[in-house]
């Protein structure tokens, strides 16, 4: 009640020009907040957008030059029995590729720069009863922008390598603002083999 009273009296103790100019204070804070929310709701939903349209420029680029590759791989892997098998025990027995330099070495031949390299070993058989011991050496690489001709002769060089190298995994983003570049990361494995003494 006092509380009301005490409300009751400063409003009545405004003058005409106060009590439009507290009131019109008020209606401006009525509008303020949800302008404030439809801003931050909007702000949210841009960002969205943008997330949205580069999975769709990923999975345009993967639509527009994943065939090539796979037929150029195709036609690579039937000529390859010829070549002998990249893959073999003699060879993978004495493996000892430097997967760094190889990858630096193919991208310096394409005019592409290399913006993180990091490597990674992963044993794939510890040599139980008596097998063999088989590790996987895998880089990944990062390229924040490139032609994507260049990358995709870089993949190119890398599978027709005579090396025992594999190309497991390959994710490339478009980058808008610059039209026929894009942004790769590239998963590259090599697989040595010891035998077990004894």
């Amino acid at each position: 009640m006092t509380e009301k009273k005490s409300t009751s009296a400063w409003w009545s103790g405004l003058s005409e020009r106060e009590r439009y100019m507290v009131a019109g204070l008020g209606i401006w804070f009525g509008l303020l907040f949800p302008a404030v929310g439809v801003y931050f709701f909007q702000q949210s939903l841009g960002e969205t957008e943008v997330e949205i349209a580069a999975y769709k420029d990923a999975l345009t680029t993967m639509a527009q030059y994943g065939p090539d590759y796979i037929e150029a791989k195709q036609a690579a892997g039937a000529s390859k029995g010829k070549e002998g098998d990249k893959f073999s025990k003699e060879v993978m027995s004495k493996n000892t590729l430097a997967l760094t330099s190889f990858v630096a070495d193919h991208a310096s031949a394409v005019d592409i720069k290399i913006d993180n390299y990091d490597e990674n070993t992963i044993p794939k058989s510890g040599g139980k009863d008596g097998g063999p011991i088989i590790t996987e050496k895998e880089l990944r690489i990062e390229i924040r922008m490139a032609k994507v001709a260049k990358i995709m002769e870089l993949l190119d060089r890398i599978d027709k390598s005579s090396e025992p190298v594999v190309i497991k995994r390959i994710n490339l983003r478009d980058v808008r603002k610059n039209p026929g570049n894009a942004r790769a990361t590239i998963s590259i494995s090599t697989y040595t083999l010891q035998e077990q003494e004894g």
